[in-house]
């Protein structure tokens, strides 16, 4: 940790307190506003120790989001469109409370605020699970995909813990109007979602392949029968993968020859197979097979009573000729 982004950070963590506060506190013409008083509380103290939590264990990370600089035009328009809304926002709220209109029980603030929170927390392991996490649209040197954990379940789990949010912030505030004007950032985050995963595709290999695997962009609940049976639960993303490691490894198993990352890259597979196979889960989703309960267009080999036997008594047999 340099103490060049120690004072940046503690910078921009005071420029951003006292804006929010002017946003809020001007527009309502007072200090005993004790729902923006609680949405401060709730926003900056956990940025707080998120922040300090980065500056010793990743200050690289912390780094990158706070000089991040979006160079694409849309990108800024984006960036653009969020500032307004939420200057907009923070405004008709502070005014509301001012004039007292269409305000919210206060225990819709409470409610909000522990809704706030648990979104703050999701955004924090969203932020331990991908390291190459980039306030800005980009892909990385040595960047690779990142498919387990809950980006196992949407490809953007950031924006949906940010949606979650952005869209508490009102209701802690109080204000319905507030929480209308904050509505736009759906098609605004959809804007930049769209425009980051055709660069994603583009320049990150393996990205269109988890595209398929991954069909949930933000939402983690699958919209109607047809997607339930493309994407599926955990269950199926578990089936497909476990089905692809039994396709590489048969096609790895087939070659005359194999250099020595090969026999690595296959030691691996099998190595998961074998671990999958006769495990609980794997009794469970032969279970559901057996009664009907996948999709009827999901390929299922690693299901098979010999799919995977099959394939470890090859793998065995061949190392020991290797050995000989």
């Amino acid at each position: 940790m340099s103490a060049k982004l120690f004072f940046q950070a503690i910078f921009k963590f005071a420029g951003g307190l006292l804006i929010v506060g002017l946003l809020l506190f001007l527009p309502a013409g007072t200090f005993a506003y004790p729902q923006a008083w609680l949405l401060i509380g709730i926003l900056f103290a956990p940025m707080f120790c998120v922040g300090i939590g980065m500056m010793f264990h990743n200050p690289e990370l912390l780094k990158k989001r706070l000089n991040a600089r979006e160079e694409e035009a849309q990108q800024k328009l984006v960036l653009l469109l969020c500032a307004v809304m939420f200057i907009a926002a923070f405004a008709a709220a502070g005014l509301c409370f001012r004039f007292d209109l269409l305000m919210l029980p206060r225990w819709v603030s409470y409610a909000a605020a522990a809704v706030f929170l648990a979104s703050y927390a999701l955004y924090a392991e969203v932020l331990r699970e991908n390291v190459y996490l980039s306030r800005t649209v980009e892909v990385q040197t040595g960047q690779k995909v990142i498919d387990t954990g809950l980006y196992g379940v949407v490809r953007h789990p950031m924006y949906m813990s940010t949606l979650l949010l952005f869209l508490s912030m009102p209701l802690v505030l109080g204000s319905v109007i507030a929480f209308v004007i904050l509505l736009f950032y759906i098609p605004i985050i959809a804007m930049r979602i769209r425009s980051e995963e055709q660069v994603l595709e583009a320049q990150l290999e393996g990205y269109a392949e988890y595209k398929r695997r991954v069909r949930r962009k933000v939402i983690p609940f699958p919209r109607g029968r047809r997607a339930r049976a493309d994407a599926g639960d955990a269950q199926i993303l578990r089936i497909r993968r476990y089905e692809r490691l039994l396709q590489e490894a048969e096609a790895l198993l087939g070659a005359a020859e194999l250099t020595a990352e090969a026999e690595d890259a296959l030691s691996e597979k099998v190595r998961a197979l074998d671990a999958y196979y006769g495990s609980d889960e794997w009794k469970q989703d032969l279970a559901d097979d057996e009664a009907g309960r996948l999709p009827p267009d999901l390929e299922r080999g690693v299901l098979s009573e010999d799919g995977v036997y099959n394939l470890l008594e090859e793998y065995r047999a061949r190392r020991g000729e290797v050995r000989e």
